[in-house]
Parts: C-alpha cells; sequence; structure tokens
C-alpha cells in the first residue's frame, strides 16, 4: 500500500455529494465538483476569514441533481441548465453552507473529537 503522487497530484476536481436541510425542515442532496486546492490555499482560505460564498466563488466549478418539477411528469424531477443549478446553490444559504462545510470536511479529513483518559478531564 503507498500513496502515488504522480496520481494525486493530476487530480484537478473532486466530485462531492452535499446534503441539505432547508429551513422548512426538508432535505435533499446535489452533487458539486469542487477544485482540489494546495495545503498552502486550504491555509490561506482559512485566516483570510473568507464567507462561505467566497470560498466556493473559489472552488465550486459546477453542480448537478438540482430540478423542478418535469411540466410532462410532476413526479419526476427535471434538471434545470447547468448555469441555472450553481445560480440557486449560491443563491441559497442552505446550499452555501452545506457545500461549504462538505468542502472542508473533504479536504481537511477531520478526526472525529476523541476521547481523554478521566485523568486529563
Amino acid at each position: 500500500m503507498g500513496i502515488n503522487v504522480n496520481k494525486v497530484s493530476a487530480i484537478k476536481l473532486v466530485s462531492l455529494a452535499v446534503a441539505v436541510t432547508f429551513m422548512d425542515g426538508s432535505t435533499g442532496d446535489f452533487n458539486g465538483e469542487f477544485r482540489r486546492v494546495s495545503q498552502d490555499e486550504l491555509d490561506e482560505f482559512m485566516t483570510d476569514g473568507l464567507t462561505n460564498s467566497e470560498l466556493l466563488d473559489k472552488v465550486l466549478e459546477r453542480v448537478s441533481g438540482i430540478g423542478a418539477p418535469d411540466p410532462d411528469n410532476a413526479s419526476r424531477l427535471a434538471e434545470l441548465p447547468a448555469d441555472q443549478q450553481l445560480a440557486f446553490v449560491r443563491a441559497s444559504p442552505e446550499c452555501v453552507e452545506a457545500a461549504a462545510l462538505r468542502f472542508f470536511s473533504a479536504m481537511r479529513q477531520e478526526r472525529p473529537a476523541e476521547k481523554t483518559s478521566k485523568r486529563r478531564r
């Protein structure tokens, strides 16, 4: 087992599923393609204090899986054109927050909080 640096360096876009909960309690998801960034860029994003919208301006390339009811079949969603999907995500506070969190969780791969021993509490 190991890491192939040529393969990892060749990755330009990372496709991630983004789950969203809206203000009315409904849920949904979409796929986002994010630009893979270097550790230096990631650190810079953290220290520059970017808003989630500013972060997505820098890393979110495209989205898919967002639609509206199909006029011919109301029980089916017809996928919106790519530019409308991206505009919807950027205009929705819930989508912006969910996409930014998903990007950071994938890039930083943080571990869940570790338990400490009773002596250290």
